[in-house]
């Protein structure tokens, strides 16, 4: 466990609608944020609450495919390159509570329980980022390069301008989805690259037995590259 900290919030002005066990539900979503701070965190509990002291664990029972969309949803929604409002909070928190909640047809809407689609261009947004993580550069990640020559790749899949190079062991840059490499050595290097942008996000289950889920400030791939 780590020490707890200590969480306040503000009413946003939008609403999530539901049905369960033939009751209905019209509840406001709340910011969440690290006092003293522009931290946002997202809840996964519906019931959108929190108790002061939230404490870091893994009782929360999440599988691995769930808890890596969140963290997909965390890292492309708000703070990802130009995603600085703060309404990218609330397409986050309903996409998550979405996937954590799949069987209560959640909708999106206002006090008066009536549909809001001004943000439909952010779920989008939001949703084809998702689509394209999952996309390679078209070059693949095994190359072959030749001794003390420059050697370039363009990607047409328009994804490698993602990436930025951690702990590269070869001469290497990215531009305009043109990614090119030198090396003074011969051998096979494993690259790693890392798409990363703004800065980590979270989203906690509020309550006793809480749990964070971090949203991950990068996804990793390794480009393995020999050099004859």
């Amino acid at each position: 466990k780590v020490n707890a900290i200590e969480l306040s919030s503000y009413k946003s002005g939008y609403f999530i609608s539901y049905t369960n066990d033939n009751k209905n539900y019209l509840k406001e979503i709340s910011y969440f944020f690290i006092n003293g701070s522009n931290d946002y965190f997202n809840c996964l509990n519906i019931d959108n609450i929190f108790d002061y002291k939230i404490e870091r664990d893994n009782k929360y029972n999440l599988g691995d495919k769930e808890k890596l969309k969140i963290k997909k949803i965390l890292y492309y929604g708000l703070n990802y390159r130009n995603h600085t409002d703060n309404i990218w909070f609330i397409v986050d928190q309903f996409r998550i509570w979405q996937l954590m909640y799949p069987n209560l047809n959640l909708k999106l809407v206002n006090f008066n329980g009536e549909p809001i689609t001004k943000l439909d261009g952010y779920f989008k947004e939001l949703d084809n980022d998702i689509f394209k993580s999952d996309i390679k550069p078209s070059f693949g990640l095994e190359i072959s390069a030749n001794l003390k020559t420059q050697k370039s790749f363009m990607d047409y899949n328009n994804v490698i301008q993602d990436y930025k190079f951690v702990n590269s062991a070869l001469t290497s840059t990215i531009e305009n989805n043109i990614f090119s490499v030198y090396s003074i050595k011969p051998g096979v290097f494993n690259v790693e690259l890392k798409r990363s942008y703004g800065k980590e996000n979270f989203a906690v289950y509020a309550n006793k037995n809480s749990t964070f889920v971090n949203g991950s400030n990068g996804f990793t791939d390794y480009l393995n590259i020999k050099v004859n």
